[in-house]
């Protein structure tokens, strides 16, 4: 069982938005509590939200218009993307709101019922009367009931006069031995168990898009292919998805000229149609490239590794390290070429690991201000681009110095073992 705690943060237009938000102390001593509850107990994994990551959010939810220079200040200094942990900088946001001399805490504290609040203007259509019992309701531990079942007005006042809520009647429940249709939800009428016609694609990932994860590129595609209007093929099951296949998923960030994508259809679709219908059913920075039908029994795109040349260069306005010369660059190949092999350890979440990079990198130069590594990706195998790099060259390539963009990528038929 995994279970994932986090601090309570109140919200604007709720019975919470007067209470008080706990602090990051009060937030600790509580989750040592959970610590000490749960144990070593193998069978129960508790993930903890962070502390300082829930003040934030809570300063921003009751926020108002002076926090704008809180943000650009922190942008100033480094903040980009603090939703994700990894990424937080919370000496940037410390820094920045003593700059513009605001105490984020002020904004957590507990409010005067009286007290106008900063999103008075905005109407949600609850009314603060009710909010204001609600509040009392909730300090009592009493609940109101859910008009949506059993059909008894609250008086929030979200529905204007006219308006009533259609109730959820229960059909009676049958006694065991009776006549019950036990016939199984049916398999969604797109679903397809006969002969499916497969489709690879080529695509290029730039600009905003490639800050998209492996997720959200699954979900555009299924999306963009629908409403293109193709036949496209569903798996089976309770929840069928579209039948997609993608190559190696690249980090957040990264773009790409070389993406490629298999999509099987219920009947065959000409390359031809694709090229025509589908571009402008892409969302901006995904691009379509050349679009080749999949003979039936030919190595599908699981059956490769893939060969990818990245482009390593500065982000403006930084330019290359004056250490990092075609010179040096040469000699650490040299050297790397020489090795037997040549360990890497990689950071993961769950902790650390170790990887071989020589059967991964087949090569690697420098080119004016840009670095260029080809590394081999296949099914439990292959480098982060900057990791390898900075490996190589024996040192690190921030990522906020940075960028990669791949250019190519060359299928290898996988040996089979």
């Amino acid at each position: 069982m995994t279970a994932s705690v986090s601090s309570f943060i109140p919200k604007p237009h709720t019975p919470f938005q007067w209470e008080r938000q706990i602090g990051r102390e009060e937030t600790r001593e509580r989750v040592g509590i959970i610590r000490a509850a749960v144990g070593r107990d193998r069978n129960a994994d508790v993930k903890f939200h962070s502390p300082e990551v829930s003040e934030l959010e809570g300063t921003f939810s009751r926020g108002d218009g002076r926090l704008s220079a809180a943000i650009l200040s922190a942008y100033r200094r480094g903040a980009r993307f603090d939703a994700w942990t990894e990424e937080f900088r919370s000496d940037a946001w410390t820094e920045a709101f003593r700059e513009v001399r605001i105490d984020p805490a002020s904004y957590r504290r507990e409010r005067d019922p009286g007290a106008p609040l900063p999103w008075d203007m905005v109407d949600a259509g609850i009314d603060r009367d009710f909010l204001l019992s609600e509040r009392e309701k909730m300090r009592a531990g009493e609940t109101t009931p859910d008009c949506r079942a059993d059909g008894i007005c609250a008086s929030c006042g979200a529905c204007p006069p006219g308006i009533a809520n259609i109730t959820y009647s229960p059909g009676p429940i049958r006694e065991y031995g009776e006549n019950v249709d036990r016939q199984a939800p049916g398999a969604d009428p797109r679903s397809d168990r006969g002969v499916r016609h497969v489709v690879r694609m080529r695509y290029a990932k730039e600009g905003p898009a490639r800050y998209l994860s492996g997720l959200e590129i699954l979900s555009l595609w299924g999306r963009s292919l629908r409403r293109a209007g193709f036949p496209v093929a569903y798996s089976q099951g309770y929840n069928p998805a579209p039948r997609l296949s993608f190559s190696h998923a690249l980090p957040v960030g990264t773009e790409s000229l070389a993406e490629y994508v298999e999509a099987e259809f219920r009947f065959p679709v000409p390359p031809a149609e694709i090229e025509r219908k589908l571009p402008p059913c892409l969302p901006r920075g995904i691009s379509l490239g050349e679009v080749r039908q999949v003979p039936p029994g030919a190595l599908r795109i699981s059956d490769f590794d893939l060969s990818c040349c990245y482009a390593i260069l500065p982000v403006p306005p930084h330019r290359r390290p004056e250490e990092i010369t075609p010179e040096t660059v040469e000699a650490a190949w040299r050297t790397f070429r020489a090795s037997r092999g040549f360990p890497m350890v990689v950071e993961k979440e769950g902790g650390r690991s170790e990887i071989d990079l020589k059967p991964l990198v087949t090569n690697f130069l420098v080119n004016g201000e840009a670095l260029f590594i080809t590394i081999i990706h296949g099914t439990g195998k292959g480098a982060r681009p900057l990791d390898a790099a900075g490996a190589i060259l024996g040192n690190a390539l921030p990522p906020r110095r940075f960028s990669v963009k791949k250019l190519s990528a060359d299928f290898i038929p996988r040996r089979k073992e």
